[in-house]
């Protein structure tokens, strides 16, 4: 997904995949290129990668950058990987780390997406995905 987001970057403003903050310059070849990923990050977070790559420290994983964790955001599809079914018959996704629903899985009918509450995955329903939300089921959606 960073990768598809890289060929993006050219054709708009973005925020920095990394920390998701509006600090890119609006030519891409200004920014930093990221020692992660093939994508241009903010300079901020180009420098941090810099000192990362210094013995002994923590390097930031490419699951915790803004870019994985609301690819919507970035105008990117939401990538949905099943899991399972809940204690409701609900099938369970997960997409960077958080847990969502499709609370009518009926086939014939559109996703209705919600995030679980308290990211439990026996949790309820929470918030609904905003209008428009593009959503890529991996690898299908999982109907009734």
């Amino acid at each position: 997904m960073i990768e598809k987001f890289a060929r993006k970057q050219c054709e708009g403003d973005h925020p920095c995949p990394r920390c998701g903050r509006w600090a890119m310059d609006e030519k891409p070849t200004r920014n930093a290129l990221s020692r992660r990923a093939d994508v241009y990050v903010c300079d901020a977070c180009g420098m941090l990668e810099g000192i990362e790559d210094m013995p002994h420290n923590f390097k930031f994983p490419l699951s915790a950058w803004a870019i994985v964790k609301n690819p919507a955001a970035f105008g990117m599809p939401l990538q949905l990987v099943l899991l399972d079914r809940d204690s409701w018959s609900r099938p369970v996704y997960e997409c960077g780390g958080w847990l969502y629903v499709d609370v009518d899985p009926r086939a014939g009918r559109q996703p209705s997406i919600c995030t679980k509450q308290d990211n439990d995955f026996d949790g309820e329903p929470c918030a609904p995905l905003p209008e428009g939300t593009e959503v890529k089921f991996i690898p299908h959606r999982d109907i009734w």
